[in-house]
């Protein structure tokens, strides 16, 4: 991987070529540097290009680390009963407590109620907690991406052979060529039209698998509202993580 250095600090990045871009550009999100650029670019190009942008990338990833550390501080981390959990753009109080049951179980109102055997210790309550929060949001995912598929893809021929939900490091979303689509888990944390719009624009890929003005065309005849929904995602990463 590629990197530039300020003073004593090296700033890897990762490049991507893109038929759309018209111009290099440089994307910041947490924990990473991605520099996209037009066909047909150099690899000595893209270095002058980002060592000009050299003090800006600097400033600019510095403002993120701070902005993530700001929300960290502000946030109660964890599984533990009083912390808090970001569920579709709202932040939601969960309790934990030791109860006269034989197993963990969870219920969902204006936030999240974990019942667990009284005689679970600290660790391994917030293990059960934390097991059952993403269990049940991996289920409201699917149930919401299917939702998704009945209202907005399936009046357009587009239907996947099925929904999963994974850990993905760089992207919310991905269409294979298996016809599935797989979502990204802390999609669970971003309001629901947001999440309409990334499973929306996964559906899309069934039919264009690239993102030529084509494919953008099929995006806004399903959802014409769709920029919108994609500018909340693109100014809230550090947020939702």
């Amino acid at each position: 991987m590629p990197t530039v250095t300020v003073g004593r600090r090296a700033i890897p990045y990762d490049v991507r070529t893109s038929a759309r871009a018209k111009r290099k550009r440089i994307e910041v999100t947490p924990g990473r540097v991605e520099v996209i650029v037009p066909e047909g670019e150099s690899d000595e190009d893209v270095a002058r290009f980002v060592a000009s942008k050299r003090r800006w990338l600097h400033d600019k990833t510095e403002e993120i680390r701070e902005a993530v550390e700001r929300l960290r501080a502000d946030t109660p981390e964890g599984y533990h009963s009083g912390a808090k959990i970001l569920f579709r753009g709202r932040y939601l109080k969960l309790r934990v407590e030791g109860a006269d049951v034989t197993e963990p179980s969870l219920t969902y109102r204006t936030g999240f109620h974990v019942r667990v055997p009284a005689g679970m210790d600290a660790g391994e309550r917030e293990r059960a907690a934390r097991a059952l929060v993403e269990a049940w949001t991996e289920e409201r995912l699917v149930e919401d991406a299917w939702a998704v598929v009945r209202a907005r893809g399936r009046p357009h021929g587009l239907e996947p052979a099925g929904v999963r939900i994974r850990d993905q490091k760089t992207l919310w979303g991905s269409c294979g060529k298996d016809g599935v689509i797989r979502l990204d888990r802390k999609l669970a944390r971003v309001p629901r039209p947001v999440f309409e719009y990334v499973v929306v624009h996964e559906l899309c890929h069934l039919r264009v698998r690239d993102h030529s003005p084509a494919f953008w065309e099929l995006v806004r005849r399903v959802m014409p509202d769709y920029e919108g929904r994609k500018a909340w995602l693109e100014g809230h990463e550090v947020r939702v993580g």
